[in-house]
């Protein structure tokens, strides 16, 4: 008997439950909206602006480029063509060219030089101009000398020898 009136207790109470949350509940919010401002908005007319756009012809103004003789005739120092290849004049001869020493490093050798002050490394495979600066322009690496103490340079299809006394 105890199981019948605990199911019937149970089945009473969810009921109420049940009822008493679906019950309407009265709302007192009280909100006062005598001070509230809505903000203004102005409406904007939107005028028809039916002003015909004018053509504007465009005129090329521009200046053409000076003629390679106007330029080179302007210029007061310094090489007469500003359009030639750099002149190598100063730069072509070994003069300025000194070796320091070897180093050989993973079966790769290096000379270590200074040329117009500056100091760098060159291998077998250098040419001036193309893969380094350390050597004239069109200045090849012939090869080192290592017992010597020399390298041999081909320069306008000439042999020189520098070595690390010069």
């Amino acid at each position: 008997m105890n199981k019948i009136l605990l199911k019937k207790l149970l089945i009473f109470i969810s009921i109420s439950v049940a009822i008493s949350s679906c019950s309407k509940k009265e709302t007192t919010d009280n909100f006062d909206f005598s001070n509230f401002k809505p903000p203004n908005r102005k409406v904007e007319i939107v005028k028809d602006n039916s002003e015909v756009i004018k053509e504007i012809k465009v005129k090329n103004e521009l200046l053409p480029f000076k003629k390679r003789n106007e330029i080179s005739s302007s210029i007061k120092y310094g090489k007469e063509d500003p359009f030639a290849i750099e002149s190598d004049s100063n730069n072509n001869s070994l003069s300025n060219l000194i070796l320091k020493g070897f180093i050989t490093y993973s079966k790769e050798n290096y000379a270590l030089i200074n040329y117009l002050g500056e100091d760098g490394t060159i291998t077998e495979n250098s040419i001036g101009g193309l893969n380094t600066k350390y050597l004239p322009n069109g200045a090849k690496v012939k090869n080192f000398n290592l017992f010597d103490s020399e390298i041999t340079i081909l320069l306008d299809d000439k042999e020189l020898i520098i070595s690390i006394n010069d």
